[in-house]
């Protein structure tokens, strides 16, 4: 890749990120999701371990994130009962889904939706502020086009924008050429869609 060719790229990529920025989830609500600097967050998948949220309260987190789905057929046997052990002990709490491009991206995001929806109606939380965050990364992950197509969906049946966490590669790293592509190709509407989603960018 030229020089020139380079520093388009990068422009690309730090023009969407800044208009995700800053990452909020002050408010955090199913109907209404507003974002403010994402701390004091802890996020869990399945482990079938013990959890101490009272004690993670104590140590000053706020917000517990938790896989809820996992493409097109799994679900996390962990969600509901931590989800309940999180509202008991006074966290906020946020479900996502990690998306995986070989199955139907709409029918996850109705399983995600259906899932989530289901854990809180048995644990009576069901009028309880909800964060919703799609989990894009890695060898899995769908295109910046197809995840604005799952940030509508989302929209559509919750009235909430998602909180998006995705990998994004720095230039040099794999997959920066591939994603770059994909922020260039992306249509005025598809743009505004990433405009109104919070970014979460894992470091790890």
């Amino acid at each position: 890749m030229n020089t020139r060719a380079s520093i388009r790229s990068c422009i690309a990529v730090a023009s969407l990120l800044a208009s995700c920025a800053p990452i909020r989830t002050e408010t955090v609500s199913v109907h209404h999701a507003r974002y403010s600097l994402l701390n004091n967050t802890v996020d869990f998948g399945r482990d079938g371990g013990a959890v101490r949220c009272d004690l993670l309260r104590r140590m000053g987190v706020e917000l517990m994130i938790h896989r809820a789905t996992r493409g097109g057929t799994k679900t996390d046997a962990d969600y509901a009962r931590r989800e309940h052990a999180a509202r008991v002990a006074g966290l906020k709490w946020g479900a996502y889904h990690y998306v995986n491009r070989a199955g139907n991206l709409e029918a996850q995001i109705q399983r995600f939706l259906h899932e989530v929806a289901a854990a809180a109606r048995r644990n009576g939380t069901t009028a309880w502020p909800l964060l919703l965050v799609l989990d894009n990364e890695g060898r899995d992950r769908v295109s910046w086009s197809q995840l604005a197509l799952a940030a509508q969906r989302v929209r559509a049946r919750t009235g909430a924008w998602p909180l998006l966490y995705c990998s994004v590669p720095l230039p040099g790293m794999p997959g920066f050429d591939q994603q770059t592509r994909e922020l260039e190709a992306l249509t005025a509407a598809e743009r505004t869609v990433l405009k109104a989603c919070g970014l979460w960018i894992p470091r790890y």
